[in-house]
């Protein structure tokens, strides 16, 4: 039982790092990826719309110079916002995702479980062994 502690213990200490490392991998959870040499443009054109939001409570006003522009995938282009202070002290602000890490995931799940049950017709997946998501534990104590 205590070497079942240990091993949890220590893989508690390495997911961290070892989630850094996927993330840097495969671009997951925001981590951009980088390369070399941009490919460079292809051929079509795709829309791409900025979006500004500020908290209500904040005294700013942030809004991109251009709401949208039309760019071929692998182009390179530069998007200015402009931010002015409406209060008359200095204030910094931090950009956040619009959509948090945690809602893609459940987004991602939610979709994936929507394709696999479409994949089956609504059908269980079986042959899994019975012990399939049973999580070890210790029997809990019974109140008398």
């Amino acid at each position: 039982m205590a070497l079942i502690a240990l091993a949890a213990l220590g893989m508690a200490f390495a997911a961290v790092p070892a989630y850094r490392m996927f993330c840097q991998l495969t671009g997951f959870d925001g981590t951009p990826l980088r390369a070399e040499k941009a490919p460079g443009a292809v051929a079509g054109q795709i829309g791409v719309r900025f979006d500004a939001n500020v908290d209500p409570r904040m005294p700013w006003r942030f809004e991109p110079l251009q709401n949208q522009v039309r760019i071929s995938p692998g182009a390179k282009t530069t998007i200015y916002y402009q931010a002015t202070n409406l209060s008359a002290r200095p204030i910094t602000g931090h950009a956040v995702f619009n959509v948090s890490p945690f809602m893609m995931t459940l987004g991602t799940a939610t979709i994936s479980f929507g394709i696999a049950l479409t994949l089956t017709s609504g059908v269980p997946v079986y042959g899994l062994p019975d012990a399939f998501g049973t999580i070890p534990a210790p029997p809990l104590p019974h109140r008398a």
